[in-house]
């Protein structure tokens, strides 16, 4: 089984054009599941999982 990892918001990014903030929201994908886990403190994932190319209306 194959898994797929993102870090879509952290308090720190290598990138100047993603949003970061205090904690963590993790994108997890496998051939059957698509989840989030925790997802900070504000919308600030929802941007930054549109700039990955993660569309949040198909997380399980």
């Amino acid at each position: 089984m194959s898994l797929f990892v993102k870090i879509i918001v952290d308090n720190h990014s290598q990138q100047d054009n993603f949003l970061t903030e205090h904690g963590i929201c993790v994108y997890v994908e496998t051939p059957t599941h698509k989840c989030l886990v925790d997802v900070g403190a504000s919308d600030k994932f929802i941007r930054n999982a549109e700039q990955m190319g993660i569309d949040i209306a198909q997380i399980d």
